[in-house]
């Protein structure tokens, strides 16, 4: 029974390795909320930093012109909401990532969030 076992043990792939890239993601996750925190967002009295300097260079050189119209006519009238709504996102995908709670869907929060910001 124990030789069953041990055949069993050396089949499966240590999981170490993926797990160490998921926590070290999550940090990396983590530590890009500290530059947008609330309730300010790190925007500052110009508004010239953090996450409203973010979207004013998405605005003047966007990657997708049609990007910038979707940052200039819905994002930026109601930039508090969507400053809650990034920082709410962003740091439940370094949460899942770091916990390991819901890994799979915090991975694909943490994709989705990485092409907007690819696009922009």
């Amino acid at each position: 029974m124990s030789s069953v076992g041990a055949r069993r043990d050396e089949a499966t792939p240590s999981l170490w390795p993926l797990s160490l890239a998921r926590v070290v993601i999550g940090l990396l996750w983590f530590s890009q909320l500290l530059w947008k925190l609330p309730p300010d967002f790190g925007c500052g009295p110009g508004r010239d930093q953090g996450l409203c300097d973010w979207i004013g260079r998405e605005v003047q050189h966007p990657a997708v012109p049609l990007y910038a119209d979707f940052l200039r006519g819905i994002v930026l009238p109601a930039f508090g909401f969507f400053g809650w709504a990034t920082f709410l996102l962003e740091t439940a995908i370094a949460l899942s990532l770091l916990l390991g709670l819901l890994a799979r869907l915090g991975g694909l929060l943490g994709l989705i969030q990485s092409l907007n910001l690819l696009i922009g």
